[in-house]
């Protein structure tokens, strides 16, 4: 199984425009939970990606046990997908902006309200198992970044901050530091 290791900074949502010059790849993301209980989230996601209008559907689940997180994803046909959709809770929308720095790939996921403003920005990279930080940072995160996010802070997970309040709350806390 395989394991996930990533990082996470929250980052200006002003530098949005920026970041969709510097992206290789964009994406409409819709996605909503099924179960999001202590350690196991179950979740579907569509994602729809600008430049042809081509979209996937994912079915996910995440297991925190024994010190790390466990994710398997298995794609959906929409038909799927819109059930399980009709069902999901804490449904979010974002676009997600795929950043390539040296050998690295970046998303950087740009939260939208119901009227489609952003209301949060999450830089995140995936890092080999044993791997603890980045090589290195691009720039727009580095000069964007209000907060790195500790390996056991569990308040940045999307099922959270899908919830614009909440994340309006945390953006407060943790600039307040």
């Amino acid at each position: 199984m395989p394991t996930e290791n990533e990082r996470k900074y929250v980052l200006r949502s002003e530098c949005e425009s920026l970041v969709n010059e510097l992206s290789t790849e964009q994406y409409d993301i819709a996605q909503g939970y099924l179960i999001a209980t202590r350690g196991i989230t179950v979740r579907v996601r569509k994602q729809k990606k600008r430049s042809n209008g081509a979209e996937s559907y994912v079915f996910a689940l995440k297991v925190n046990t024994n010190g790390r997180c466990i994710e398997v994803e298995n794609n959906l046909d929409k038909r799927d997908f819109d059930d399980l959709w009709a069902i999901a809770l804490n449904q979010l929308e974002k676009v997600r902006y795929i950043v390539r720095h040296n050998k690295s790939s970046w998303e950087l996921d740009f939260f939208k309200d119901y009227r489609g403003q952003t209301y949060m920005a999450v830089a995140e990279i995936e890092l080999p198992e044993d791997q603890m930080d980045p090589d290195s940072i691009p720039d727009v995160v580095k000069k964007n970044m209000i907060f790195k996010v500790p390996l056991t802070d569990t308040r940045f997970s999307n099922k959270l901050l899908g919830n614009a309040r909440y994340a309006a709350e945390l953006i407060n806390e943790i600039t307040k530091k």
